[in-house]
């Protein structure tokens, strides 16, 4: 996955939260689809997650292993201007997460 993602990730339940604007990269929608199919050796996948401070130096990672896509979704915010901000939501039930 390419950044840039916001991340929420806790440690009292296996999931992680992923968020980025919305672009025309499919991959997000592609494995929502591939996981609603049923198990298969390509489906659950394992990753990391790092959190960057505001001028962008890594502060903090957390491993994720076998993570489904629980949901995904589309999110439209507005601004003060009225423009709207279009954004995808996937939320993934892992098996494991650990701080590194």
């Amino acid at each position: 996955m390419t950044p840039p993602y916001s991340s929420n990730v806790s440690l009292n339940t296996p999931e992680v939260t992923l968020t980025r604007g919305l672009t025309s990269e499919t991959s997000f929608a592609k494995w929502v689809k591939a996981s609603q199919l049923g198990p298969g050796d390509d489906v659950g996948r394992s990753g990391a997650v790092t959190a960057f401070d505001r001028a962008g130096a890594p502060i903090k990672k957390y491993r994720f292993t076998k993570a489904w896509p629980k949901s995904l979704e589309i999110i439209t915010t507005f601004d003060a201007g009225d423009t709207p901000t279009i954004s995808e939501r996937l939320v993934l039930v892992c098996e494991r997460i650990e701080p590194e």
